[in-house]
């Protein structure tokens, strides 16, 4: 199990947690490998740069 991370600002916890509960969504809905970082950071509410500021891929979030 990872370690949880630790974020200095609310703001980005809260874009974290998103980001991990809107790849939940779309993983279920979509599959691995048809779910896309786009359309994940859209669910999400940010930008695709946003998804890239938080994790380096979309195998990263599914891990996490």
């Amino acid at each position: 199990m990872l370690a949880p991370r630790e974020f200095k600002q609310r703001r980005s916890q809260a874009t974290y947690e998103a980001l991990l509960k809107a790849a939940a969504r779309v993983f279920a809905r979509r599959g691995f490998d048809a779910a896309q970082t786009p359309e994940i950071a859209a669910e999400a509410g940010v930008s695709t740069g946003a998804f890239y500021r938080y994790f380096p891929d979309k195998r990263a979030i599914f891990v996490e």
